[in-house]
């Protein structure tokens, strides 16, 4: 008789939120974790996901409250540090910390705090804890207390789709252009790059949904005091495969984010080999390491010479292999498997 799988749910609740960062990154773990054959491994997911067609672990109403997952479930996996819904125990916990932005963020301070005491709440009650960067782990250590638990730093990885263009329903640019990847938001600080477009010789592409409509409209009323508004695109949400056209035909990333946990579309850019301009603020140096080129300041002046003098670096210096290869070591094989090892550990711990 064959020996069942040990059975493992891996919380997937953030697939409610399309076209976000927390979306692709449960996506793409998704589709790395269900190659394993070690493991009988189900995803908790809303009854309404497209996404998980089988092994469903649905997540039920009354399970914000109490949690008791099913008595053959031996791991519980919550890949984000804002679930509200953490198992009972005997099941051991997995928590993966993503980011602690909001302390970045003009949050008073009593929702700081109250934001902190959730999270240590769950450090408290987890068996590992993962952290998407070497930054969050930093950030986690210096504002919470990880009590001598057990801690790994797993990247998170890039999946390139093959796209075929010429049947592709993507529209190229006529003009040539830059780009902003993300959704629109003040950490996102991309409205510094509007005074750059007067003496840039390129449209400025902004791909990602409006998620701060106040700050959508600042980025507009600054494009019309600079007479740059004709230059803008926005473009709204897009697919996957809209997201890769924009990023194969550009001239390069811009991303002059305030506040990442990872960032990654700095390495999708890279993967197709673009440059890279990136603030030296939170994890972004870790990610984008001596292949990216980094802004010392958001004045327009010296955000203007770092591209300017960049793009000249990249075109002289055939730096597009290198950017490839830098990229090469964020996988989502790399990422499962490292999840997959610490479901293993904690089986025989």
């Amino acid at each position: 008789m064959q020996k069942s799988k040990p059975k493992i749910v891996v919380d997937l609740d953030r697939l409610k939120y399309p076209n976000t960062g927390m979306y692709f990154f449960c996506v793409s773990l998704y589709q790395a974790l269900i190659q394993n054959g070690d493991f009988d491994i189900h995803f908790y997911v809303h009854s309404q996901t497209e996404i998980v067609t089988s092994n469903r672990y649905l997540i039920k109403p009354l399970d914000r409250f109490y949690l008791k997952p099913k008595s053959d479930v031996k791991i519980w996996h919550t890949t984000s540090q804002l679930s509200i819904r953490i198992p009972s125990r005997p099941v051991k916990l997995v928590y993966t910390i993503h980011d602690l932005n909001f302390l970045y963020s003009d949050k008073p301070n009593w929702k700081k705090l109250l934001e902190l005491k959730k999270i240590q709440k769950r450090i408290d009650r987890a068996d590992y804890i993962t952290c998407i960067s070497n930054f969050t782990l930093e950030d986690v250590r210096k504002h919470l207390s990880l009590q001598n638990k057990k801690v790994k730093v797993i990247y998170n990885g890039v999946s390139v789709p093959n796209i075929d263009e010429q049947n592709s329903s993507f529209n190229i640019p006529k003009s040539k252009y830059i780009l902003s990847l993300g959704v629109i938001a003040p950490k996102k600080n991309i409205h510094t790059i509007v005074p750059l477009l007067k003496d840039l010789n390129f449209d400025w592409y902004i791909v990602g949904q409006v998620f701060d409509a106040s700050y959508h409209e600042k980025i507009i009323q600054l494009a019309k005091e600079h007479q740059v508004l004709d230059k803008i695109h926005f473009t709204g949400s897009v697919t996957e495969e809209e997201k890769y056209g924009y990023l194969e035909h550009c001239e390069a990333l811009i991303f002059p984010s305030l506040s990442e946990g990872f960032g990654l579309p700095p390495i999708e850019a890279m993967r197709i080999g673009k440059p890279v301009f990136l603030s030296k603020l939170t994890s972004l140096p870790e990610i984008g390491g001596n292949v990216a080129y980094y802004f010392e300041d958001f004045t327009p002046n010296s955000m203007l010479q770092t591209i300017q003098k960049g793009l000249v670096d990249y075109k002289e210096k055939n730096r597009k292999q290198a950017l490839i290869d830098w990229s090469l070591q964020f996988t989502w094989e790399k990422a499962a498997e490292a999840y997959l090892a610490i479901y293993k550990e904690l089986l025989v711990t």
